[in-house]
């Protein structure tokens, strides 16, 4: 579930998650944000929602992220407001107790869907269990899901040597 996501279509469709995604970035979220904000280069687009996603979680820096994908921090801003209006990431404001500094700092980026993040950036997720779980449960639960099993996500491709 984390590295396909929860897309409804996936699943109700039996299609292959990775086949998904790369249509839904191709496709859906490209051509909402061509649509809303005419894009001119798509490839600037791709990698501004890489780096989007190598930085889930993080606080938005504007600056930082338009220039690590060419664009200009207002330009990074529209593209990341169209993002959130089509429900692709959502920002979550900063937390303190201290009211000032709530609004203060910066918000942070997340993206609605694990899948996407894990198909842009190439990620797998591995299962770990000592060898009497795996054998203890019913085949029918899934590995992720039985005590005494961690779930690790890796991020980047992997190498045989």
């Amino acid at each position: 579930m984390l590295r396909q996501g929860a897309y409804p279509r996936i699943y109700d469709r039996g299609i292959p998650a990775s086949q998904w995604l790369a249509d839904y970035t191709t496709t859906d979220a490209q051509r909402v944000v061509r649509q809303v904000i005419n894009v001119g280069d798509l490839q600037a687009f791709s990698g501004f929602l890489k780096l989007c996603a190598g930085r889930m979680a993080q606080e938005i820096n504007l600056s930082k992220l338009g220039s690590d994908s060419g664009v200009s921090h207002n330009t990074a801003r529209s593209w990341l407001s169209v993002m959130e209006t089509s429900y692709i990431i959502h920002r979550l404001p900063a937390w303190h107790t201290n009211i000032r500094k709530q609004v203060v700092k910066a918000p942070k980026l997340h993206f609605f869907d694990s899948g996407l993040v894990c198909y842009l950036l190439g990620s797998i997720v591995l299962v770990i269990c000592n060898e009497d779980t795996v054998g203890r449960f019913d085949a029918d639960i899934p590995l992720y899901r039985r005590p005494g099993c961690l779930v690790v996500v890796m991020i980047g491709s992997v190498r045989s040597n």
